[in-house]
This record gives C-alpha cells, sequence and structure tokens, in this order.
C-alpha cells in the first residue's frame, strides 16, 4: 500500500503522542518544546499541501465545540484582570487552551482526509503510542521496588505519578473501547491490555487513578445500547452500592490514606471548620508543612485525619467560599497559579485560607498547586460562563457519539 501525505502526517502525530510523556522525564530532561514544535511543523506542511482545499463548510459540523473552546479562551483572557501574574497566565493560556486546540482542529482537518484503511492504521498507531507506557510503568515498578508496594512506579525518572497517571488513563479508555467494539480476535489483545493497565495503576498508587477507571469502566453502562438496559443499570448500581457499603466497613481496619470509614464518620464535624483551622485535624507539628495560624492556635482535635485528604478538604471549601462571593468572576487560569490567585480573595490572615502553607518566594501559599478538585477549579478559574463552556463541549462529544449510533447491539 502506497503511503498518502495525509497518512504520513497522521502517523507523525502519533508519534508525537508517543514521545510527549519521555519528554518529561528527569532523565532524558527533554522539555514539552520538542513536541510541540513537532507539531506546529506538521501542521504547516498540512498547510502547504491543502491550503488551496480547506473550505469554511468543514467547520460547520464542529461549530458549536469551537464556540465553547472561543468561550472558554475569551474568559481565561477576562481572567488576567484578576489573575496574580498576568505574565504566567498568557503562558498557561497558550500551553493548555490556544496550542491544544489548534492542534485539536488540525487532527480533525487530518482525519476528515483520510480514508478507511487509513483510518485505521492511524488508530492502530495511536494505540501503539500509548499501550506501551502501562508496560513499561510495571516493569519500573518490579525493577525500582523489587515488588515491595508502596513505590509509586511511572516512567523511570518521570515525576509525579499523579500527573503521569493521565496517560495511563489515556491506555486504559484505548484498551476498554477496543474490548468493546473491536472484531472477537482483536478483543483478546484489547482484554490483555486491560489488564496491563489495570495493574499499572496498582503500580502508580493513585486514588485518582483508581476512581477514574473505575468510573470508566462504568460509562459503557450508561453510553451503549443493549438488550434489558434498563435492568442491567438497575444491577450495576446495586452492585457498586453494595460494593461501597462493603468498602466502607472494610476500610476502617485500613491505614489512614484508605480509611474511607473514619472519613465519611468525621466529615461533617471537619466541614464545620473554616479551611485555615482544619489543621487541628493533623500533626502540624512536621518539616513538611506549616500550619496557618488559625490552626497552630487552637487545641488539637481528639480526631486525627489523613494529612493529604485533610488538605484537599482545605482546599475544596476555601474554593467554593471564594466562588461564593461572585460566581461569574474569572479569578485567574490555570490550576497552577490557584495557591497566588487564592490570596487575592482571601489573606494568609483569613481563616477561609486553606491551612497548609510552604515559603514560596518570600511569602506563604497552599502547600498544593491546585484544588484537586477540576469542576471547581474550572468555576473558580473562569467563572460560570467558562464552566458552562466546558460543559458544553463535553456535552456535544456525549451527544455526538449518541447521533452517529457508536453503540454495540
Amino acid at each position: 500500500m502506497q503511503l498518502s501525505k495525509n497518512l504520513i502526517i497522521s502517523c507523525l502525530i502519533a508519534f508525537v503522542v508517543a514521545i510527549l510523556p519521555l519528554c518529561k522525564t528527569y532523565a532524558t530532561g527533554i522539555g514539552l518544546k520538542l513536541p510541540v514544535n513537532i507539531l506546529y511543523i506538521i501542521f504547516a506542511i498540512f498547510i502547504i499541501y491543502h491550503y488551496k482545499n480547506i473550505k469554511l463548510q468543514e467547520f460547520k459540523a464542529i461549530f458549536f465545540p469551537i464556540a465553547c473552546l472561543f468561550l472558554v479562551i475569551l474568559m481565561a483572557y477576562i481572567s488576567l484582570y484578576w489573575t496574580s501574574s498576568i505574565t504566567d497566565t498568557m503562558k498557561y493560556i497558550r500551553q493548555f487552551l490556544l496550542e491544544p486546540s489548534l492542534f485539536m482542529i488540525f487532527t480533525y482537518l487530518i482525519v476528515k482526509r483520510l480514508n478507511a484503511k487509513e483510518l485505521e492504521i492511524f488508530f492502530v498507531c495511536i494505540c501503539v503510542a500509548a499501550l506501551y507506557h502501562p508496560i513499561i510503568t510495571i516493569y519500573d515498578f518490579f525493577v525500582t521496588s523489587n515488588g515491595v508496594f508502596g513505590y509509586r512506579a511511572t516512567l523511570p525518572r518521570y515525576g509525579p505519578a499523579t500527573i503521569y497517571t493521565f496517560y495511563l488513563l489515556f491506555a486504559f479508555g484505548i484498551s476498554l473501547a477496543g474490548l468493546i467494539f473491536a472484531r472477537r480476535k482483536i478483543k483478546i489483545i484489547f482484554f490483555v491490555f486491560l489488564l496491563i493497565s489495570s495493574f499499572a495503576f496498582v503500580c502508580t498508587d493513585t486514588r485518582f487513578g483508581f476512581l477514574a477507571a473505575i468510573a470508566m469502566l462504568l460509562c459503557p453502562f450508561v453510553f451503549l445500547r443493549y438488550k434489558y438496559k434498563k435492568y442491567i443499570l438497575f444491577g450495576v448500581l446495586a452492585i457498586t452500592g453494595t460494593f461501597i457499603l462493603m468498602l466502607y466497613y472494610v476500610s476502617g481496619k485500613w491505614s489512614e490514606r484508605y480509611n474511607f470509614k473514619k472519613m465519611i464518620d468525621n466529615f461533617s464535624l471537619v466541614w464545620s471548620y473554616a479551611p485555615a483551622e482544619m489543621g487541628i485535624f493533623t500533626d502540624c507539628n512536621t518539616t513538611e508543612f506549616i500550619c496557618s495560624s488559625h490552626s497552630i492556635n487552637q487545641p488539637k482535635s481528639p480526631i486525627q485525619w489523613e494529612y493529604s485528604s485533610l488538605v484537599r478538604i482545605s482546599l475544596a471549601k476555601s474554593t467554593l467560599l471564594a466562588i461564593a462571593q461572585n460566581p461569574f468572576r474569572p479569578n485567574g487560569y490555570h490550576f497552577w497559579s490557584f495557591p497566588t490567585n487564592i490570596q487575592h480573595i482571601f489573606p494568609l490572615s483569613s481563616p477561609n485560607h486553606p491551612f497548609s502553607l510552604i515559603g514560596f518566594n518570600d511569602t506563604m501559599i497552599a502547600k498544593h498547586i491546585h484544588n484537586h478538585n477540576y469542576i471547581l477549579s474550572l468555576w473558580f478559574e473562569l467563572g460560570i460562563f467558562g464552566l458552562l463552556g466546558v460543559c458544553g463541549f463535553l456535552s456535544y462529544i456525549y451527544i455526538y457519539i449518541k447521533k452517529i449510533q457508536i453503540y454495540s447491539k
């Protein structure tokens, strides 16, 4: 088969997807500029080949999602008025909104020009690009930790496991989709990769990864059309509810990090405190972090909470209180700026500032770089209109799936 120019371009996109995580590892020292610049080069080649036959009518089918993206980008620029750093926010808008939107539209134009066989090759390339990451993760886990649980594996020397988990979720999603939609013999391959991807979550040991994987496993029961759907969906919900109930009781004997029973039993009490006061439920006398004065000056609570979960509750409540002041106000785009943007609303002296602090540029900010709740984060960063733009974009994807009737029968 002779390779067309469009197929070569699409395969180069798959190559960029493959090297993207590698470009962030401590081992290689290569930044994200390499894959981004490669995409710009590919985009330029595409324009050279197709600038004469790109018609405005091609964008009619995706007018609504483009409008949603425009609304999100507009609110991000409006947030410059309230952000703590205009320079950083401009950089984040370019990196996480403008460039991804450009490359997404660019990929749409390329895929439209592929025939059925070329689309199949492109899909295989994307699968190869994504599915080797779980294998390397498992390899890193056993080589580095000798199989002893507690090490949070990634690509060798990658960095934060929570960020790397997004690549594993990508692989998990492809495996799940392949298991559902692929032909019979190929289903076996995707089933094997689904098992490998699932074990990779165990190796990375992130609660976010486990919860996201469970949510993805439940999605097909909502999206797909099948016989006795209502009864099966009810059964799945009943089984899930039973599992959660069992988890509630069994986890009472687990470590603080996974003791869900203790967390649920004491949540209302912890939530009743101001965000800066919640440090009384954990150990503030450590070198790892510094508690707000509102926590230090209060007696320590007999109920102690695992720090990682407690700080997320504090961050969530602080974010909600900021949103309640003005739901329409965009407070500064991107979650990396949250620790400084929240101080524009609640200074360190406020009881509504998060309790966990760390020294940063001769000041003190919330220790974690974001509030660990993407819905609240988007609302805080972009205001209600920006959040609606994101919801509209995601709703379009759901409606489009229903419209083109991609279901199992």
